[in-house]
């Protein structure tokens, strides 16, 4: 028999931050160990925005549809709502398959924002996370403590046949600042702000002309893309690869290119920028993401036009 625990404690300021264990013998442990400390459980919140049911790997807010839950503070609703919708504009609707990527990237950003936003709405100071199963009477235990904002949480895992022991061991030593440094996402604006009017993400780089490979004729689709801003260089990339590409029989379709870009920490790979396209054409919205850093130094207007053309193409050429 496997029992899952996963509970979150945030701590009010001034007082001890700390975690229990939703396996009954693991949360009596847990609760011994600590002590009388004042509390703040955000059990339902953590679990519902880091470990949902599903295959999905994260959290995909029921499709980007779900509105805020009972553990949701009313007064920030409309960022749950202004985050829940990028994604959609994002991903498309369920169920994803050019797209999947999109949707996973989005709701993981999407699930460490509003933690960030719950965490700051409720003043905690520090959070520990404990993280529990209990098989055949064998217990084990994990720990992970950071303050909100830190880009990286100091964890502990062990495990043994005493609960009591096994917890009252580990939770004292995360408690003392023992363990060794993680990287945790922290995101603190979402969703990412769109440039200034006028503005090109991809100025510095040069606009991409040859065809992508894979692609046949495709007498539904248009024969040429009219992708505005005209003048960008993402746009202009994604209008010559499409018309290099495919084989058209239908008039020029419209279509808008909007990007964002933000920061993400990637060990080992170090600081990388990530740049985000969205490209829409009439009722059909197609998503690119890619990277830039120390490591990755490859064009991201080639990126990028490629995995958009493919991608409209596979929605339009049917």
């Amino acid at each position: 028999m496997l029992a899952t625990a996963l509970t979150l404690v945030l701590a009010a300021p001034n007082t001890e931050v700390v975690v229990l264990p939703s396996h009954p013998a693991l949360a009596a442990a847990t609760r011994a160990a600590l002590g009388k400390r004042p509390l703040i459980d955000e059990t339902e919140a953590w679990v519902w925005l880091f470990a949902p049911p599903g295959a999905m790997v994260g959290q995909d807010f029921e499709g980007f549809t779900a509105g805020p839950p009972s553990f949701w503070p009313a007064a920030m609703n409309a960022e749950w709502t202004a985050g829940v919708g990028h994604c959609r504009d994002m991903a498309g609707p369920p169920p994803w398959k050019a797209t999947l990527a999109a949707a996973v990237s989005c709701g993981q950003r999407l699930a460490a924002f509003l933690w960030g936003r719950l965490l700051a709405h409720r003043n905690a100071t520090k959070v520990l996370v404990v993280r529990g199963t209990v098989t055949d009477g064998l217990s084990r235990l994990g720990t992970e403590r950071y303050s909100p904002g830190d880009e990286t949480a100091l964890r502990l895992q062990d495990e043994g046949p005493d609960a009591q022991a096994l917890a009252s061991k580990l939770v004292k030593a995360a408690l003392a600042g023992q363990g060794t440094a993680a990287p945790r996402t922290v995101v603190t604006v979402f969703p990412p702000p769109a440039p200034p009017a006028g503005a090109d993400l991809l100025a510095s780089e040069a606009v991409v002309s040859d065809a992508v490979p894979g692609l046949a004729s495709c007498e539904n689709g248009p024969a040429t893309l009219e992708v505005a801003p005209a003048k960008s260089v993402l746009a202009q990339s994604v209008a010559q690869r499409w018309a290099r590409s495919v084989k058209g029989g239908a008039a020029a379709l419209p279509c808008t290119l909007t990007l964002s870009e933000h920061e993400e920490n990637a060990p080992p790979i170090g600081a990388m920028l990530v740049v985000t396209a969205v490209l829409r054409c009439g009722e059909v919205t197609v998503p690119a993401e890619a990277a830039k850093g120390t490591l990755v130094r490859a064009s991201l207007a080639a990126r990028l036009s490629e995995t958009l053309v493919k991608g409209l193409a596979k929605r339009l050429c049917r």
